[in-house]
């Protein structure tokens, strides 16, 4: 039986460190009860909470086949690793194939999308249509498939999170050719059953609604406000700080490549996500910047803004190898808000535009190390003290209570 007042919140990411969702289903949660499905354990502050009900998706491979069972009970090793080498080569072929394909057949996309996550997909949909809710909601292209089916087994209404430009999400020539196609190929299959769409930045929401006849509602990722006592700037120790994923992708050298051109009364401090890079960033650090960077250990989300207000500056240098990129308004833009830090960016418009219009930083001219570096020097720490106030002035409504009134207006319509 459906509970005419029940939403599925299906995403594959590990919940319990998405920002995006997490925000959701601590706005929805109050008024709604809600099934979530995603990777990984509840968040600690939600596990227990008796409106939520959570499914926890594993990324393990498909169930094997009886000849896989046999020689495992067997203790038929050989065997084993020969069913196993060809079951994943056989797998790897069709998914390989897929892309291909597709440029005949567009169903083909479909095909591709499903060989690359079926366990999880095959899970989602199951618990999804079992739900038995009123509205499912897809957090990203890759939910879509799961939520539309489910949606449609229940005659239910279907909300889309886009949280980027996804056929643009990366640059290189393979995505272009081949990704990009299938995740068109999704969104425009799906588009139609769509009764609502969000998404982050309103760049982002144009080209939607041009390439797919989407209209969604720009949601910005915006936190929770808090009341934070007030950090005096030391004009002797200017703290930038940049948080996140040490993602080369992101170029993230580019910013200890500005504080080692930086004046001394500069120095830089990175709260990132561990990984290999990581290693090769602090390497960098050391040799080009020693003594000036700090490497701190990640935070869970809600403990981000707090943190982050024990700095004095946020620092983004982003050069766009990608659309998404080029337009970026992400999570930490907004944490740098909502910490009230004066901001320094390269000019990448979206951001670009509201540092200006709110008077809350500076703004390179180009993305190069000098050209960053030479407007850090020149400000001042009487115009950074402004600017921080001109950030407390904008987390007044940049926030997160501000952009999910907008999420709970859907949901007001739709339910």
């Amino acid at each position: 039986m459906i509970n005419k007042k029940s939403i599925c919140i299906i995403s594959f990411s590990p919940i319990a460190r998405d920002a995006r969702v997490l925000r959701q289903i601590q706005y929805l949660s109050p008024h709604y009860p809600l099934t979530v499905i995603g990777y990984g354990p509840p968040h600690p502050s939600y596990a227990d909470n008796p409106n939520i009900r959570w499914i926890e998706l594993t990324k393990d491979s498909s169930p094997s086949p009886p000849r896989l069972v046999q020689a495992w009970r067997n203790r038929d090793y050989d065997n084993l690793k020969i069913t196993l080498r060809i079951k994943n080569k056989g797998k790897n072929i069709l998914y390989k194939a897929a892309p291909f394909l597709g440029f005949v057949i567009p169903r083909a996309y479909e095909l591709s999308y499903r060989f690359k996550r079926w366990k999880p997909h095959t899970t989602a949909l199951e618990y999804a249509i079992n739900s038995a809710c009123a509205v499912y909601h897809a957090n990203d292209w890759k939910a879509l498939p799961v939520a539309a089916q489910a949606a449609r087994s229940n005659n239910g209404r279907l909300v889309l999170d886009l949280h980027e430009y996804a056929p643009e999400q990366y640059g290189d020539r393979n995505f272009r050719m081949f990704d990009a196609r299938m995740i068109s190929y999704i969104i425009r299959k799906y588009a139609p059953q769509v009764d609502a769409s969000t998404t982050v930045a309103d760049l982002i929401a144009q080209k939607y609604k041009k390439k797919f006849h989407l209209n969604p509602v720009v949601v910005l990722n915006a936190p929770e406000r808090t009341e934070l006592p007030p950090n005096r700037i030391d004009p002797h120790d200017i703290k930038l700080i940049h948080h996140g994923v040490a993602s080369e992708r992101r170029s993230p050298k580019i910013m200890i490549e500005t504080i080692a051109l930086c004046e001394q009364r500069y120095s830089l401090h990175f709260m990132l996500l561990e990984n290999d890079y990581l290693k090769e960033l602090k390497r960098l650090a050391d040799v080009i910047a020693p003594g000036r960077v700090t490497f701190h250990k990640p935070l869970p989300p809600e403990e981000i803004v707090g943190y982050l207000s024990k700095f004095d500056i946020g620092f983004y240098i982003l050069p766009p190898s990608n659309y998404n990129q080029l337009v970026a308004l992400p999570n930490k833009f907004f944490d740098f808000i909502n910490a009230r830090l004066a901001i320094c960016i390269g000019p990448s418009p979206s951001m670009a535009s509201m540092v200006r219009s709110k008077d809350m930083g500076v703004v390179g001219p180009t993305f190069s190390p000098r050209d960053i570096a030479d407007i850090l020097n020149r400000t001042t720490p009487d115009e950074w003290r402004s600017m921080k106030e001109g950030s407390s002035r904008a987390s007044q409504t940049l926030n997160a209570e501000t952009e999910m009134k907008k999420v709970l207006n859907i949901y007001q319509k739709l339910l």
